[in-house]
């Protein structure tokens, strides 16, 4: 609803406030952020800050009623019936406190500069009878695919981004990379710092940078071309398990902006069609009943197809609606 508290989740943490809001909210002026937040108009956990305060997950953010006005006409439509059938086709899990949603590739998490449709706009169609909708409390980049989840009120949110915070979460990735990684069992233990290029944001490995842990896991191979890789983030970086990648000189498969397009070679159409990396499991502690949490997004039949063309498949993790974890310690002898 319109003047709620925004809960800040791990994928906005780090950032600018005055940045963040800039991205966010395009039809707001700059200099109309930095006099809202001079104000106190705009507050963090009901306190005024700085325009350079870094966010934090879990943290509540407050706008004034101008920030919900955008002139957009794609702002707050209705959902179409199409919009509406692919929201009700993204459930993976629901109770009444937490949804599941199996997110496909090229989809945004959230709106902004000429993104309209995004996840964040189709928890729309799961209002309920007090005009509530979900909240996400984490992201995914538009090109991953995979399991998200979103809280139904501001309670359970609150205790999911808690949740993340305290790295209480396990997420799995699947990722095809560029090459095989030279151990097949690992952890990458290096900080990264993020930096503006004319692309866009990126991180690099930079002594200087915040602390980031990968657990990574080869399941199958393609001779010395390619590799499936099971990945185990331990904390939250931006982009953190692409930069990690690459910096093992593995990116992976179709990542632009970190080296995994192919020129030629059999792989290299498959390079330009997308980012080979899909969100398999959340292993969390339920915010209500506190009992385990195990939410999955089976991989994408796009993904299937491929491996099994390729020969990379993998029993049970890869070929299934009900895949094995196989970061967990029963599937940890894949290869």
């Amino acid at each position: 609803m319109k003047n709620e508290p925004i809960l800040i989740d791990e994928g906005d943490a780090g950032q600018r406030l005055d940045r963040w809001l800039q991205q966010k909210y395009g039809h707001i002026t700059y200099l109309f952020i930095q006099k809202a937040i001079r104000k106190g108009d705009i507050r963090l956990n009901g306190k005024k800050v700085d325009g350079a305060v870094r966010l934090e997950s879990g943290q509540l953010l407050r706008l004034p009623p101008a920030f919900y006005h955008a002139p957009d006409p794609h702002a707050f439509r209705p959902l179409s019936p199409d919009e509406l059938k692919q929201a009700k086709w993204m459930v993976a899990y629901e109770d009444d406190f937490v949804l599941g949603l199996n997110k496909p590739h090229g989809l945004a998490t959230q709106g902004g500069t000429k993104t309209y449709k995004h996840v964040d706009r189709l928890l729309h169609a799961f209002t309920d009878a007090f005009g509530d909708r979900p909240k996400l409390v984490h992201r995914l980049d538009k090109d991953t695919s995979g399991i998200m989840i979103a809280a139904k009120n501001r309670i359970v949110a609150a205790k999911l981004g808690s949740s993340f915070k305290q790295r209480e979460v396990d997420k799995t990735y699947l990722a095809i990379t560029v090459g095989v990684p030279r151990a097949h069992r690992d952890t990458i233990n290096r900080p990264l710092l993020k930096t503006i290029t004319p692309d866009g944001e990126k991180v690099v490995v930079d002594r200087e940078g915040k602390d980031a842990v990968t657990i990574y896991s080869v399941l199958s191979f393609a001779g010395q071309d390619l590799a499936l890789v099971g990945l185990r983030p331990e904390t939250g970086r931006m982009h953190q398990l692409r930069a990690h990648l690459a910096h093992i000189n593995t990116p992976i498969l179709g990542d632009r902006k970190y080296g995994g397009v192919l020129d030629f070679g059999p792989y290299s159409e498959a390079s330009k069609e997308r980012l080979w990396l899909h969100a398999l499991y959340l292993h969390l502690p339920h915010p209500v009943t506190e009992k385990p949490l195990d939410l999955f997004a089976p991989v994408p039949k796009a993904m299937k197809d491929t491996l099994e063309k390729w020969n990379m498949a993998v029993p049970g993790v890869t070929d299934t609606q009900t895949p094995t974890d196989p970061m967990d310690e029963a599937g940890k002898n894949f290869v």
